[in-house]
């Protein structure tokens, strides 16, 4: 692409934002502060500086559609620590405002916005894959229980929860994957990091409500609790994942009453199925014997 084409394409983007209009336009980069609705394919052409206040930074107009992030960030307006601070709740990085059949694709980072990284809301048919998500107040992944069929394969989600998110939300923890819908399917992700000690709710991965969802071969290591099935969850399959460390040490010898675990089973017995996890702490899950479980080899060249 040439400087001339690039700069039109910028020019575009500021007429968007001041208009509110859809935009027609396959390339983002910069400032954004207003929300960006998307009506085609999109993609990142650098790195993205959200200054949207109280909404969410890029949101999808049409059914259809991906937002290809390209290898570039996109940061909100959060504390860079905390991940909250100011008005915190709505808004999100990236909303796919119900509109179905719709994904997001990385390579790429979706940091610090004081709502959810990226939120699936009222859509059926959906991916999100290969995408780090760090330092968001609420959960880094969001999958709202008007969404269902939802994919969210490889990604990687650490340092989100907020202590307060409880309170603001009116539900149950948040973390690094929160899960309300139905018919998802949760695979190869890696979760650390995420989550606060008290209330002792957050979590790598989270089935707070939803039936017939499958968490399968991700790792959560280092969160508050690593995969947390709450009493709303039913038919959930947790597959070949493997679950340690949670909490991370530092949290159990600074906080002896914490209440978090490798797996916490909350659903009604027989309504959720394990097979073939490595954990260390369970409740109402099996976690098998460590001494006997075969040792990772190192490949051969």
């Amino acid at each position: 692409m040439t400087t001339r084409t690039r700069s039109y394409i910028n020019v575009s983007i500021l007429a968007m934002m001041l208009t509110g209009d859809v935009l027609h336009a396959e390339d983002i980069e910069g400032t954004i502060v207003r929300t960006l609705l998307l009506s085609e394919d999109t993609r990142l052409v650098g790195d993205v500086t959200c200054r949207v206040e109280g909404a969410a930074c890029i949101a999808f107009g049409a059914p259809g559609i991906t937002l290809y992030l390209n290898g570039f960030t996109m940061t909100g307006l959060a504390n860079a620590t905390t991940g909250c601070g100011g008005a915190i709740g709505g808004e999100h990085g990236i909303h796919t405002n119900t509109q179905s059949d719709v994904g997001v694709r990385g390579p790429g980072l979706v940091q610090r916005f004081r709502g959810v990284g990226i939120i699936f809301n009222r859509t059926v048919r959906g991916q999100i894959e290969g995408v780090t998500a760090t330092t968001n107040c609420l959960s880094g992944i969001l999958v709202n229980g008007t969404s269902s069929h939802i994919r969210v394969d490889a990604n990687v989600l650490v340092r989100n929860g907020a202590v307060t998110a409880s309170v603001i939300t009116g539900e149950a923890g948040r973390g690094g994957i929160t899960i309300f819908g139905s018919d998802n399917r949760i695979r190869w992700n890696e979760t650390g990091g995420n989550g606060y000690a008290d209330p002792a709710d957050d979590h790598g991965i989270g089935i707070l409500s939803g039936n017939n969802n499958v968490i399968e071969a991700n790792t959560a290591i280092g969160n508050t609790n690593g995969i947390i099935l709450f009493p709303a969850s039913t038919n959930t399959v947790v597959r070949g994942n493997v679950v340690v460390g949670n909490p991370p040490i530092q949290v159990s010898v600074s906080l002896p009453t914490s209440t978090g675990f490798d797996i916490l089973n909350l659903s009604a017995p027989g309504t959720t199925t394990f097979d073939r996890n490595l954990c260390l702490t369970a409740v109402n899950a099996p976690c098998p014997d460590l001494s006997t479980s075969p040792v990772p080899r190192k490949p051969e060249n």
